[in-house]
């Protein structure tokens, strides 16, 4: 074989070495034995750091990364803040923290559905307070200043003696969890028995709301409330416009529905000596609840277990911190707030009535007139001829100054939301 043959020969071998297929389009390199473009090839030289960066499960991590960097911020400051203010004691001057039997400044009660929630809202962002709604455990949550919680008006109630204690705990804290009512152990401070924070309700916060209600319910005569509270305010809403707004909520089916369960199951538990709730309309259950727990807490008023009481309706938000004590450095617990709250007071915009922004439950959809209150309508098996009801309402209307001929009667939507 000639030099010149060899050297075609080699050419030829070159030219069959790189191989373009139609099919894949595809360029072999035989030579290095690749295949450039062969995604099995590529996956071969992925290092390890590739394989776990691509993983899927890492790629959800790596997008949740920002959250829940933000969470650990979140609760990083609530832990200094609140639990180890002296940390940042070179750096920055923090509030002292609050343990949980220290005083607070101010606990607001209530109805359910008599605007708690707003006036919490207010309280907080007109003002810059730590006001909880149906919260008081200051350890993660701020809460300094006080708390609004209509559950909280347990203890200004005579507690329940015998077997009609046992009937209540059993009703609040043994049988199926009550959820949507503004009260869970766990409102109140952390678990004492280690009860987990992921359940929402187990044998655990069962024995914890025991032992809260056992505390709580008529702590307040017996002086041994923990934390007590500097003032202790009654926040109250017209009594029709309270029970329309309990319709609408807890009504399932409209006026001539039922009750639904949670509502009656709370209802025996906070009136134990009453045995006949089953019976009851709607509306009567509300009413019933509306009427007994306004005129306990007027009672304790009345004892001066509460110090004041005000309409939510004419109320601004700073005459509410003024009954607060928040104005007056004699009666406040934490003095800086009182030259800023007198600052913002000074301003007209803060002393007019607070209107209803938080919550709305009754959008229209229930107006009751004064013989929706009477027996035999609605689904009352009360006799025609009953007006105990009405009477009641109209008498709390009187005790706490409403006009019983001004009220709305616009008629009613017959379906309301499901609870």
């Amino acid at each position: 074989m000639t030099d010149r043959q060899r050297t075609n020969k080699k050419m030829k071998g070159r030219k069959k070495s790189i191989e373009t297929t139609e099919d894949t389009k595809e360029t072999k390199d035989v030579k290095n034995g690749k295949v450039v473009g062969d995604r099995k090839v590529e996956q071969e030289d992925e290092t390890a750091w590739d394989v776990v960066r691509n993983h899927p499960l890492i790629q959800v991590l790596y997008r949740m990364l920002p959250f829940l960097c933000g969470l650990a911020l979140y609760h990083l400051n609530s832990y200094v803040r609140l639990q180890r203010p002296g940390l940042l004691s070179g750096l920055i001057q923090l509030r002292p923290a609050t343990l949980e039997t220290d005083s607070r400044q101010v606990l607001i009660v209530g109805t359910m559905s008599s605007g708690t929630k707003q006036v919490a809202v207010d309280l907080n962002k007109q003002l810059g307070l730590e006001i909880g709604h149906e919260e008081q455990d200051a350890s993660w949550n701020f809460v300094r200043d006080g708390t609004v919680s209509w559950f909280h008006g347990l203890r200004f109630l005579p507690a329940p003696q015998g077997n009609e204690k046992a009937q209540a705990y059993k009703k609040l804290c043994l049988e199926d969890y009550i959820n949507n009512m503004g009260f869970h152990p766990r409102m109140y401070r952390a678990s004492r028995y280690g009860c987990s924070s992921r359940v929402t309700w187990d044998q655990c916060w069962a024995r914890e709301c025991i032992a809260i209600v056992d505390e709580e319910w008529g702590c307040a005569a017996k002086e041994t409330c923990s934390p007590s509270f500097k003032k202790n305010l009654l926040q109250v809403r017209n009594p029709l416009d309270t029970i329309e707004s309990l319709v609408a909520k807890f009504c399932q089916g409209g006026l001539t529905g039922t009750v639904h369960p949670s509502f009656l199951q709370m209802l025996s538990g906070l009136f134990p000596s009453q045995k006949d709730f089953d019976s009851y309309s709607c509306i009567e259950a509300a009413a019933y609840f509306v009427v007994h727990w306004n005129k306990g807490l007027l009672a304790a008023h009345e004892k001066g277990l509460i110090d004041s009481w005000y309409k939510v309706e004419e109320t601004s938000v700073c005459e509410v911190a003024r009954l607060a004590g928040l104005m007056n450095m004699e009666t406040t617990l934490y003095e800086p707030h009182v030259p800023k709250i007198q600052s913002i007071c000074e301003k007209d915009e803060f002393n007019v009535p607070m209107s209803n922004e938080e919550h709305r439950i009754n959008e229209d959809l229930v107006a009751l007139k004064w013989d929706d209150l009477k027996g035999g309508v609605h689904g009352s098996k009360r006799a025609k001829t009953d007006e105990d009801i009405l009477r009641s309402v109209k008498e709390l209307f009187q005790a706490f100054g409403y006009d019983p001929n001004a009220h709305n009667e616009a008629e009613f939507e017959d379906v309301f939301p499901e609870f």
